[in-house]
């Protein structure tokens, strides 16, 4: 099991997975019976399969190269809607409220992560052992995956969804680019304490539908007006 270099998947109301060939614009398989409702969010983890949550509140874990069903994750009591890897640990976030942390390996629910009023909308990666996330309750909270602690809440103090998150990390700071269902890209600057140190709304004049973050720190926003727009380097 592995992933090629222009392999894609993607997830839909349809309640199936297709995997393509980007370089060929072809499908290469379609992963059926799996979920008995639409897709939320899917992701690839590091033996090579690949996870799925779904509005049916279940995780399946696929072997893409057979689209057989290698594992389901049972536990949410509603949608999966974001889905991130740490290391060995799969973590989803859920309409029921709950982080949950699972072992990739095993199949076994280590933790769950309670403390949001509100669905659970994505997930994101901040540093070793830490992650943050994004809730309808207008609220950001940052965790510590091992003791399932609390660290820090930021409130958006409007009443907006968090859509998504991005972590942007440079060396003498670190960046939360949040997306809100005002279509409004917000960004939070962290101190090494998780103190919130300055916001500042980015598109304060077009409104912005979705983003997505390079590997190299730029940040991309696709705007209601069809525009794409890359910052190099965005700050406060």
């Amino acid at each position: 099991m592995g992933w090629e270099e222009g392999t894609l998947a993607s997830g839909s109301n349809d309640k199936t997975i297709k995997i393509w060939n980007t370089n060929k614009s072809t499908l290469i398989r379609s992963l059926d019976h799996g979920h008995t409702d639409w897709i939320r969010s899917i992701i690839s983890l590091p033996n090579g399969t690949l996870a799925s949550g779904s509005c049916d509140s279940q995780i399946v874990i696929w072997n893409t190269y057979n689209g057989q069903i290698f594992k389901i994750l049972r536990g949410h009591e509603w949608s999966v809607n974001t889905l991130i890897v740490l290391e060995d640990k799969l973590l989803s976030g859920s309409n029921d409220k709950t982080i949950k942390i699972w072992n990739i390996s095993t199949g076994n629910l280590n933790k769950t992560l309670k403390g949001h009023s509100g669905w659970i909308l994505c997930l994101q990666v901040l540093r070793v052992n830490e992650i943050i996330s994004g809730s309808n309750d207008s609220s950001i909270k940052i965790w510590n995956i091992n003791d399932g602690l609390i660290l820090k809440t930021i409130n958006i103090n409007e009443p907006v969804w968090i859509k998504q998150i991005y972590v942007i990390s440079y060396i003498d700071r670190t960046l939360l680019a949040c997306l809100t269902t005002d279509c409004l890209i917000r960004l939070i600057k962290l101190d090494e304490n998780n103190n919130k140190t300055n916001k500042n709304i980015l598109n304060k004049n077009k409104l912005v539908t979705c983003i997505g973050c390079l590997t190299d720190s730029r940040l991309i926003g696709a705007y209601t007006d069809e525009d794409v727009i890359m910052w190099q380097k965005p700050d406060i």
